[in-house]
């Protein structure tokens, strides 16, 4: 009799520990410190069959997306080699108890000189959702921007529908009336090229 006791209580154990091991297993990563730089700067690009200059972020267009999950810290480093004065506003995040990390130029933080460098430090507790940054000076708004994608701490699987199969930002801006005005001082949406 004391030997199937024994067995039994092993057994119970046995289940206990797997149990345990499962539910470890489950629980949401630790929040992290999620860095970046951003390096802007000018590259050559065409546009209605004109050579332009554009000013862009690491070489891109779009900007690199930012993705994180919720209770993250964001560090985000800016090196402005262009020569205009920037800032970068990260739309739709909550900056609590941070308003200088929130991009407006001359009201909440002084622009970013050319040759200037300035580090963006916040965290994104509580907040959970597909949003984007962009540079808050109306000239640059058309070309420095990104996706910036905070998601649910406890991973796909708390998500209101079913886990897509792939996940694929897609940016709508509107660079040729932006890159129009800002050539011509008018929208100006003119798609023939002069061959």
């Amino acid at each position: 009799m004391k030997s199937w006791s024994f067995l039994l209580a092993t057994a119970a154990m046995a289940v206990v520990l797997m149990v345990s091991v499962s539910a470890a297993t489950d629980l949401p990563a630790a929040p992290a410190v999620v860095e970046h730089t951003f390096v802007v700067s000018q590259v050559n690009m065409t546009h209605l069959c004109k050579e332009m200059s554009v000013t862009v972020v690491n070489g891109r267009l779009p900007g690199p997306a930012i993705e994180v999950a919720e209770g993250d810290s964001v560090i985000v480093h800016v090196v402005n080699k262009s020569p205009y004065n920037t800032t970068i506003h990260w739309h739709g995040v909550k900056q609590r108890l941070n308003c200088w990390a929130d991009g407006v130029p001359m009201v909440t933080q002084r622009p970013i000189l050319p040759n200037e460098n300035f580090t963006y430090r916040f965290d994104v507790s509580g907040q959970e959702g597909t949003l984007w940054w962009h540079s808050h000076v109306p000239g640059l708004r058309a070309t420095l921007h990104g996706a910036f994608i905070i998601r649910p701490r406890n991973g796909t699987g708390s998500y209101p529908f079913p886990k897509p199969h792939k996940e694929v930002p897609i940016i709508v801006g509107s660079s040729i009336t932006a890159f129009d005005t800002f050539r011509y001082g008018r929208s100006h949406a003119m798609f023939h090229c002069d061959s």
